[in-house]
């Protein structure tokens, strides 16, 4: 090791050495004095000679700090949010069926449970335990199914970061175990919970009890989708220009669907009366059900299932339909009533009609390309017995009997 003189006004540190594996002179600047001490120099000396050693030259370590700088640089940028971006933007390119309100739906998520927590942290520091307590924060309101979504695109998103190498685990699971160890029972046979078709009195006789003080427009959303059983996001989104009143059908177009297929739902002479209320209502706008603050936009996507939510409340203020129904869960309580009608000793509907109505794609691929079969007749007549059993459990109250109870069992 040597000092040498600069331009004659510093002196500055060298370490002369042989290259491990060339065998060359080479010479390692270690810094100015009296910037570097000469007891400094001499640590950085001994470290290099350590490294020399094992084959490991001072080149060798500068090219590694410059590749752990770009590293650090590289994991500031990857932040959890520019990631979910990146991801967002793939997953929307692909197309995968996928409709562009279930994408707006995806995104309007991460940004209500999840960018405002862990957005700026660096993903690759994002814990198990941040992860958890999101999950945990979204559990206190007991909206069990948006934890389970809401953990299942963070997944998503870890496993797109795993792929790009960008992280090499997925934190998911001290979250996911906590759902399963403190979600009711009751709320774990299904995505959305749902009443059996024998117990749907009980929730109409709720509504009904409560439509005095509840906004109108929302009861009336509330019975069509009773009635039609679309998903929830195809009733807020309905247009005036849908409805075929002559004819009493409702043309959902295919932008409009999960799946980007037109959609065609017989309207039962209850859905068409308390079509013509709304009209009244809301018939000089372009949304069958616009939203209250703002009649421009259509109405809120948690509208529905708040209404549901705060029906019978108990002395803490829970209703008591929390995680036992949902505004979806129509669709699975009219599944299981139609599924399970009889007429006679036949189960007419049963099978493609009522998946039909569902807007559920055929499994089987061949069969789904060449069978365009709609089944358009035997739907009415569906919808109608539908529409009956609905006003059998209004006028029965809580205690109505379902059609063929011994089948329903």
């Amino acid at each position: 090791m040597v000092s040498r003189a600069s331009n004659g006004f510093r002196r500055y540190w060298q370490f002369r050495y042989s290259d491990p594996v060339t065998g060359k002179a080479q010479t390692a600047s270690l810094g100015t004095f009296p910037d570097l001490s000469l007891e400094k120099a001499r640590r950085q000396a001994n470290t290099i000679r350590q490294d020399l050693r094992k084959g490991i030259s001072p080149k060798d370590r500068e090219r590694q700090r410059i590749a752990e700088l770009a590293a650090e640089r590289r994991d500031r940028a990857n932040t959890f949010q520019s990631v979910t971006e990146a991801w967002y933007e793939e997953w929307t390119s692909d197309r995968n069926g996928q409709s562009k309100k279930y994408e707006d739906v995806v995104w309007q998520s991460f940004e209500l449970h999840v960018l405002p927590h862990i957005g700026n942290l660096a993903i690759k520091d994002v814990s198990a335990s941040d992860i958890k307590s999101i999950i945990r924060r979204i559990g206190k309101n007991q909206t069990w199914e948006t934890c389970q979504r809401v953990l299942h695109r963070i997944k998503t998103v870890f496993q797109w970061a795993v792929d790009e190498e960008i992280v090499v685990s997925i934190p998911t699971g001290p979250a996911q175990r906590w759902i399963k160890q403190n979600r009711p029972e009751e709320t774990k046979e299904c995505n959305y919970p749902s009443l059996p078709p024998n117990r749907l009195g009980e929730l109409i006789h709720a509504l009904n009890n409560e439509k005095e003080f509840m906004n109108r427009q929302t009861y009336l959303a509330l019975r069509l989708l009773m009635l039609t059983f679309v998903r929830p996001g195809e009733l807020r989104h309905a247009e005036w220009g849908e409805f075929d009143f002559q004819n009493a059908l409702w043309e959902i177009p295919a932008e409009k669907m999960k799946r980007k297929r037109p959609h065609l739902v017989p309207l039962s002479p209850q859905a068409l009366e308390i079509l013509e209320e709304l009209q009244v209502l809301n018939g000089h706008r372009r949304w069958v059900f616009p939203g209250h603050y703002r009649p421009r936009n259509p109405m809120s996507e948690g509208t529905l299932n708040m209404a549901i939510k705060r029906l019978k409340p108990d002395a803490n203020g829970i209703g008591y339909f929390v995680g036992k129904h949902t505004a979806h869960g129509f669709r699975s309580t009219a599944s299981t009533f139609l599924n399970e009608y009889r007429k006679g000793d036949a189960r007419p509907y049963h099978g493609d009609p009522v998946e039909l109505q569902l807007a559920h794609l055929d499994k089987n691929m061949i069969r789904r390309r060449y069978d365009k079969a709609t089944h358009l007749e035997l739907r009415r007549e569906m919808m109608d017995v539908w529409a009956s059993y609905c006003d059998e459990c209004t006028n029965k109250r809580a205690s109505v009997t379902p059609i063929n109870q011994s089948v329903m069992a």
